[in-house]
């Protein structure tokens, strides 16, 4: 009879789990939903396993989520036990110490990350410290609980024996109260869970975090649910329905220029004082004499700043008179370098390509042959004036400590590969088009061959070409299949100007380009 049960049992579960996958299917191919938001289950499927086949990302995004999830799981439970066991034996501590905990124990995970990332800053050190406190909870009210309900003829033993309090909560009180603590611990593992997943999608670390928020921006629907790689038809995705004309879309492909994060340097960073409404009343008054404060509406005046800048703040559109007096060498034709005024409006206004180098090491020098295996692996053959953009490691650290010294460089030989072949305008998501200075320092350090230093930038004298720098967001893009706008602003005679780069996904644009 039990036997016939469990086999009714089973017999439901996957009944119930069957029909639940068919609703999937039905409002995702009925229309119900968007695609953009709810995948097909042969969607999420196919990411799935391309996520854990060769290439793909999910086993190291999962495998670092988890060790993670373990480690600040494991400093939970020591210090949950530690706490507890001291709360629980402990009339002293249950006066000082329970208050306090009793005050901080209501306040979720994310309310202490703020904190958290006043003193680790966006780190994996910030992750874990936030794991660890939200999933100390249950185990150190599970060691109190337990140490709390010690059986009195144990107490009495213990007090006949003399045992100390250290002695009492390791052969009497913690023995007593493990039952409790493992079930403490059980439930503390899915809070850790839950915290690192969210901790990583706040502090860009690698891990199941990361991906969900790359797949979101990017509107890589299947891979929110089985996280894969991103080689996918972002025209469709957008569209929802395959076939269906795509929106015009935007992905912005810019960082801030803001105070206090790291973009550069210290002493290049840039430096923005606010004015606000109140302050600036004073201003006003000169051009409207016997104007009054109260005269304004809400007594307010206008908002304003004052920048210090580099035109190499944020990101911005580097000129070849950046990288040399002269350009064009190469095509016998060596003439003065053009200025950020002088580039043809046309080269900032193209068909964008995807270069995928985040696998490459920091430091690392790309070369030809290793744009040629991308361009093949994508499937793309080059078009003149077509802005080929790289995606590198820097991208994921954008406001780390290690930003300017993190992702590939692109060599001379790969620049010229793109210049040959008619592109003019490149772009990266790293703090120069070229390897880290810190890395190239090394080897100029051990063979003092100077042709190492800023050999990409100075490929314009053979070619003048222009790039991007501190791009943002390219994780988003597909490897091909949309415009890049990136008109830097006109400063005279400069040798870069600031630009709000964006992606533009729109169906007439792709063809009439």
């Amino acid at each position: 009879m039990n036997r016939r049960f469990d086999w009714l049992g089973a017999a439901g579960s996957i009944g119930v789990l069957l029909a639940l996958i068919a609703l999937w299917w039905a409002a995702s191919h009925g229309g119900w939903i968007s695609r953009v938001f709810l995948p097909s289950p042969e969607a999420t499927l196919d990411s799935l396993v391309e996520g854990l086949g060769a290439g793909g990302e999910l086993l190291a995004f999962t495998g670092a989520t988890v060790g993670r999830m373990l480690l600040g799981w494991g400093l939970a439970s020591a210090l949950g036990v530690a706490l507890g066991a001291l709360i629980g034996s402990s009339a002293a501590a249950r006066v000082w110490i329970a208050p306090t905990l009793e005050a901080i124990r209501p306040l979720p995970a994310s309310a202490v990350m703020q904190l958290a990332m006043a003193i680790f800053g966006l780190s994996g050190s910030m992750v874990l410290a936030v794991v660890a406190f939200g999933a100390m909870w249950p185990v150190l009210l599970a060691t109190v609980h337990g140490l709390a309900h010690v059986h009195p003829q144990l107490r009495e033993v213990s007090q006949a024996l003399h045992l100390p309090r250290r002695a009492f909560i390791w052969k009497i009180g913690l023995p007593n109260a493990l039952p409790d603590i493992l079930a403490g611990m059980r439930l503390s593992m899915t809070v850790s869970l839950i915290v690192s997943v969210v901790g990583e999608m706040v502090a860009s670390q690698p891990g199941l975090g990361q991906g969900i928020l790359l797949a979101s921006r990017s509107f890589h629907a299947s891979e929110l649910f089985a996280d894969g790689t991103e080689q996918h038809d972002a025209g469709k995705q957008l569209a929802g329905v395959e076939g269906a004309p795509m929106p015009r879309t935007f992905v912005d492909l810019s960082i801030y220029l803001e105070n206090d994060v790291l973009s550069d340097p210290p002493p290049f960073a840039p430096q923005i004082e606010y004015f606000t409404h109140e302050h600036k009343v004073e201003q006003i008054q000169p051009f409207f004499p016997g104007l009054q404060k109260n005269d304004l509406p809400d007594g307010e005046g206008w908002a304003v700043e004052k920048v210090q800048l580099s035109t190499h703040n944020g990101t911005h559109l580097d000129a070849p008179w950046h990288f040399h007096s002269t350009q064009d060498k190469a095509l016998g034709e060596k003439k003065p370098a053009i200025t950020i005024d002088q580039v043809p409006l046309e080269w900032c206004f193209q068909p964008g390509v995807k270069l995928d180098f985040r696998h490459l090491a920091d430091g690392y020098v790309v070369t030809a042959a290793d744009v040629e295996a991308e361009l093949a692996r994508i499937g793309h053959t080059l078009q003149p004036l077509e802005i080929v953009v790289v995606n590198t490691r820097a991208g994921s650290r954008y406001g780390q400590p290690d930003y300017v010294a993190s992702g590939c460089g692109m060599g001379y030989e790969a620049t010229m590969y793109l210049l040959e072949r008619g592109v003019r305008l490149t772009g990266t998501d790293a703090w120069s088009w070229d390897a880290p200075f810190v890395h190239t320092a090394q080897k100029y350090g051990a063979s003092h061959d100077a042709s190492l230093i800023w050999e990409g930038h100075k490929a314009g004298r053979d070619i003048g070409y222009c790039h991007l720098e501190k791009l943002h967001n390219l994780e988003a893009l597909p490897a091909s299949g949309f415009f890049i706008s990136c008109f830097p602003h006109k400063i005279r005679g400069a040798s870069a100007g600031w630009t709000r780069a964006v992606a533009i996904f729109d169906d007439a644009l792709m063809a009439g380009g």
